[in-house]
C-alpha cells in the first residue's frame, strides 16, 4: 500500500489509498454503494478541506481547482474536470464554515442534477430539498449522520442566519458584473457574445433561485432583506418574465406597475406592446 501511495501521489506527496473489497454475497450492496459514491464525488473536492483530486482506479479522474473572483476570496470560481469534461461552478462563502455552489454552464447559473442531494457535511445527507443549488457545511445531524438534527424551528433559524450572508454575497457578485463583466464572463467560461449575456445571467439565477421559494427549509433563506429577497430590494436583478421591450431587469422596490387582467396573457402583450401608451410604461 505504502508503493501505492507514492505512485498516484501529486507533487511529491503521497495520496490515501483506499480498497474495499466486496463480499460476493453483498456484490449487489457493494455496487449501490458506489454508484451513489460516483454520483457524488464530482463535487466532493469542491467541498473538502484539503482533497482536490479523486482518482478511482480504471474508472474516473476528478480533479478540483479554485480561484477567486473577488478579492477577499468569498466568491470563487470552481473548475471540476473529470474523464469526460470540466463544468464550472461559482462557491459562495457564507460564513462559519458554510459554502454554497451554484452550477454554471456557457449562459449562467443552472440547476444541479435532481439526483445529487443539496445539503452536504463533506457528504450529501438524505434531506430533500427542491432547490437548484448545493450546499456545505457543520450542519448538526443525527446519528446516522444522514439527516440534520434539531428541531423544523431551529433548522429554519440557521437557514435564515446563511440567508444574510447570502444577501451580501449576492449584491457582491453583482456589483463584479456591473464593474467587470467581462472579466466575470471569461473567469466562468460564459458566452459572452450575445448582447444580452448579462442580462440573461441573471435571468438564469433567478430560474436556479425560485426553486427555494416553494421549499420548506430552503425558503429561509429568502426575505425582503435576506438571500435574493436583498438583491432583488436593492439592485435590479429580477427578470420580469414580459415580452419586448419589457424584457429587462428591475428592482423589485422600485416597481410601480405589474400586468393583469388581458395585458397578463404573454401573447396579448406582445401583440400591443408596440402600442405608444404602453411603450411609454417600459421605464
Amino acid at each position: 500500500m505504502d508503493e501505492a501511495e507514492r505512485r498516484r501521489g501529486l507533487d511529491g506527496r503521497p495520496a490515501t489509498v483506499i480498497e474495499i473489497p466486496f463480499a460476493r454475497s453483498k456484490a449487489s450492496e457493494g455496487e449501490r454503494s458506489f454508484r451513489a459514491f460516483r454520483n457524488a464525488m464530482t463535487w466532493l473536492p469542491a467541498f473538502a478541506r484539503r482533497i482536490r483530486r479523486i482518482d478511482v482506479a480504471g474508472v474516473e479522474t476528478v480533479h478540483c481547482t479554485a480561484s477567486l473572483l473577488t478579492g477577499q476570496g468569498a466568491i470563487k470560481v470552481i473548475a471540476v474536470s473529470t474523464t469526460a469534461r470540466t463544468q464550472q461552478a461559482l462557491q459562495l462563502d457564507l460564513g462559519g464554515g458554510h459554502s454554497l455552489l451554484l452550477a454554471i454552464d456557457r449562459e449562467g447559473p443552472c440547476a444541479f442534477p435532481n439526483a445529487l442531494r443539496r445539503l452536504w457535511n463533506l457528504a450529501p445527507l438524505e434531506e430533500n430539498l427542491h432547490s437548484g443549488w448545493l450546499l456545505n457545511g457543520p450542519f448538526a445531524v443525527d446519528p446516522g449522520r444522514g439527516r440534520l438534527a434539531g428541531s423544523v424551528a431551529v433548522r429554519q433559524e440557521r437557514f435564515q442566519e446563511l440567508g444574510q450572508t447570502f444577501g451580501e454575497r449576492l449584491l457582491e457578485l453583482y456589483d463584479r458584473t456591473e464593474t467587470d463583466w467581462k472579466g466575470v464572463a471569461e473567469a466562468l467560461v460564459l458566452d459572452s457574445s450575445a448582447q444580452d449575456a448579462r442580462q440573461r445571467f441573471w435571468e438564469r439565477l433567478f430560474d436556479v433561485v425560485s426553486r427555494d421559494f416553494d421549499d420548506d427549509l430552503a425558503r429561509f433563506l429568502h426575505a425582503p432583506d435576506l438571500g435574493y429577497g436583498r438583491l432583488a430590494a436593492e439592485r435590479r436583478a429580477v427578470p420580469t418574465g414580459l415580452p419586448a421591450p419589457f424584457d429587462v431587469l428591475v428592482r423589485a422596490s422600485g416597481v410601480r406597475r405589474v400586468t393583469d387582467g388581458a395585458l397578463a396573457d404573454s401573447t396579448v402583450l406582445a401583440q400591443v406592446s408596440s402600442w405608444s401608451m404602453l411603450a411609454d410604461l417600459k421605464d
